[in-house]
């Protein structure tokens, strides 16, 4: 996500997860205006998840289930996404 965010936007968000929910403070809004490019923030103490939503209801994220970069169907009413407070961050250039 960082190599992403930077070369779309110019910004460092860092290489860790909870630095790049903090990095990403700024340029939060809200899950339902989700699109393509936009980084999906999942925040609960312990568990904290970051991923770049591709379109599609498809994200990609590095699994620590697998163990590898996967790409994963999303769903808005999962209660993976909505347990918590979650966001999605501004990333694409065009807007």
């Amino acid at each position: 996500l960082r190599d992403v965010f930077l070369s779309v936007t110019g910004v460092n968000i860092g290489e860790t997860t909870n630095g790049q929910i903090a990095a990403l403070s700024a340029y939060r809004k809200p899950l339902s205006a989700l699109q393509a490019g936009d980084i999906l923030m999942r925040i609960e103490a312990g568990s904290n998840h970051a991923a770049l939503y591709i379109g599609n209801n498809q994200y990609i994220h590095a699994s620590s289930t697998r163990g590898r970069v996967v790409i994963s169907t999303y769903y808005p009413s999962s209660s993976y996404w909505t347990c918590c407070y979650d966001a999605a961050a501004y990333c694409s250039s065009r807007r």
